[in-house]
């Protein structure tokens, strides 16, 4: 793939604009290695198609407990499959994403997209993705370093057409040839020779590798900009993306949107984000070479404005223009850029129950660990909601370590104490260790207040599978029971529907058959293909089966093995095979029957 400097975003957005079908754009960041933001991202960006897409994706995604990326892609696939047009995903800068399950997120959506949408990938490298068997069947094409490096001709026709200049043929040769066609260095070398007054001796002293070039064209052109110009280029090069308002808040320039215009204008390396020139970002090139400057010449004097302020005020200055924004990722990045750790807790801590609840794990734990451990502690909420993400991570050790330290910070909050107590209970659970469980849950729910509803049913939730787990049905029926109740007033419909699963699973247990069926169909009503209604379609099929409905009962069980097979729920598959073995035994296929516990025996061993 080309590196950078090569035109290919330039190229791609060209063609977009000639196209006649729908384009979903999304530029991507090195922020954007989390599979969930990375998800909500991509819908958010296929909304531009369609402003109605993806409610239902949405939805399994910001559910406390977000069913596997495989489902959640597969209900926006499905998404994608109603649209009636054919349309574009562009996805920019591509190689900044480095986190494997992002690949195997992609990887999935390329291999079941709808055959009405394309998707055009601008990157440096070859992503790991299924590249090779997309070659071998004919269904992609590639355009690699060869295919953009400017030719003798399109050489001349950028020198005089584009940039205005008046060469002669041998010293176009000598640029096309020393730049190797090179789009960004023929690009600051024609910025650079507007300011030359012997043209000929500046090409004949052009030469080097592509470094040399770059470090010293980049020099050429900014000694031609005034001062004002140069800090304004210094300053914004902090940033990721340019808008005016944002620009201003940092460098105090008022007239930010005219010096953005005059910059595409005069083709400065900067390329719009959206079609009302709201927001730009530099060329990654052209950005990299000036935060190198920034941070070199950041106490250099200049007559106009004095002294470039430092990078950590910069930084300091758009976190701040963020968080008025109400942008608080944003905020946080610049926050920790600037060092400002402090500031950074505090603003983690308004926004840490979100990410929790939205499953963006890994971007919370990055967060976190960036932290000095006596600067998050001093955040009791910051940190709670950091362990639950070390335990959802399957961290359980760092998440019972650094609950001991919220633990002590809450002895007068009550509700907080309440909180930490439940995320203990949960840790002690995945430990084996019940009796433990039941304690912390209990007291947890002594704790929490009737009004916080969210947190109750998560400790009665936890409560309720410790019982179940003992064997006190009676006791975990009630637990359950409360957890259905406050995840009603909460809005929770994950929990709410464990709560039903196992309620529903409870009443056949005790031969209450119809009950447990009711109870099992509004779970399947309300749970919108959650990984936890494999248990409720094992319940249903077990109930199906005592009334001799086998058909039905064998469908249920079918798409129980398909929901647990996508959640990694091997006991429920285990349940699902010993079930179907029974019905295909009613049916007098001995065969399948035994097929099925061979099946259920490899599970096991």
């Amino acid at each position: 793939m080309p590196p950078a400097g090569y035109g290919k975003t330039t190229l791609v957005t060209e063609w977009l604009h000639d196209v006649t079908r729908p384009v979903a754009w999304l530029s991507l960041d090195e922020h954007d290695n989390d599979p969930t933001r990375f998800l909500a991202y991509l819908i958010a960006a296929l909304r531009q198609i369609d402003a109605g897409l993806g409610a239902t994706t949405e939805a399994l995604l910001q559910s406390p407990q977000p069913p596997p990326p495989e489902m959640i892609l597969t209900s926006l696939i499905n998404e994608l499959a109603a649209i009636s047009f054919p349309f574009i995903l562009a996805l920019d800068d591509y190689h900044v994403i480095r986190l494997p399950a992002i690949h195997q997120q992609h990887a999935f959506l390329l291999e079941h997209q709808p055959p009405h949408m394309h998707q055009v990938i601008v990157t440096r490298e070859d992503p790991p993705l299924p590249i090779s068997r997309l070659r071998a069947r004919g269904q992609v094409e590639e355009i690699r370093q060869d295919d953009l490096r400017f030719t003798a001709g399109e050489t001349a026709e950028f020198l005089h057409r584009v940039m205005g200049l008046d060469l002669a043929a041998d010293e176009i040769a000598a640029l096309e040839s020393r730049t190797e066609g090179w789009a960004a260095g023929l690009q600051l070398a024609a910025l650079s020779l507007q300011g030359q007054a012997d043209a000929r001796r500046f090409v004949q002293a052009f030469a080097g590798s592509n470094r040399y070039i770059l470090d010293y064209l980049f020099d050429e052109v900014l000694q031609q900009q005034s001062a004002a110009v140069q800090d304004f280029l210094l300053q914004t090069s902090i940033l990721d993306r340019l808008s005016a308002p944002l620009c201003e808040a940092v460098t105090g320039h008022s007239d930010s949107q005219h010096l953005l215009e005059t910059f595409e204008q005069a083709n400065l390396f900067i390329v719009p984000l959206d079609q009302s020139r709201s927001w730009y970002r530099y060329h990654h090139l052209f950005s990299d070479l000036l935060r190198h400057r920034l941070r070199t010449t950041q106490a250099q004097s200049h007559q106009q404005t004095g002294i470039v302020p430092s990078e950590a005020l910069l930084h300091q200055r758009a976190s701040q223009w963020y968080e008025t924004e109400d942008n608080l990722p944003d905020a946080i990045q610049h926050a920790l850029s600037a060092a400002d750790q402090e500031r950074a807790a505090k603003l983690i801590s308004q926004v840490s129950r979100k990410m929790v609840g939205r499953g963006e794990i890994v971007t919370l734990l990055h967060w976190c660990r960036a932290l000095p451990d006596e600067v998050l502690r001093a955040q009791p909420v910051a940190c709670l909601d950091y362990s639950w993400a070390l335990i959802l991570a399957g961290q359980h050790d760092a998440a019972a370590s650094c609950l001991r330290y919220v633990e002590q910070a809450a002895q007068d909050d009550v509700a907080l104490l309440g909180e930490t107590l439940s995320a203990q209970a949960q840790i002690a659970r995945t430990k084996g260790d019940y009796a433990r469980t039941i304690e912390l849950a209990q007291r947890a729910l002594s704790l929490l207040p009737q009004t916080d509803p969210q947190p109750r049913s998560l400790a009665a939730l936890t409560l309720g599978l410790a019982y179940s787990d003992c064997g006190n049905m009676l006791a975990a029926e009630q637990a359950f029971m409360e957890a259905d109740r406050a995840a009603q007033q909460a809005g929770g419909d994950s929990v709410r529907l464990m709560a039903l699963a196992f309620l529903s699973s409870i009443q056949a247990a005790r031969g209450q058959l119809h009950r447990s069926a009711e109870m099992a169909r509004q779970a399947l009503q309300l749970g919108r293909g959650l990984p936890a209604l494999a248990s409720v379609h094992s319940v249903l099929s077990a109930l199906l089966y005592e009334w001799n409905d086998l058909e039905a009962s064998a469908e249920h069980l079918r798409q129980a093995l398909e929901l647990s097979q996508h959640g990694g729920h091997l006991e429920v598959q285990l349940t699902a095979y010993r079930g179907l073995a029974w019905i295909k035994q009613a049916q007098g296929d001995a065969a399948a029957a035994n097929a099925a516990l061979q099946t259920a025996d490899d599970l096991v061993r």
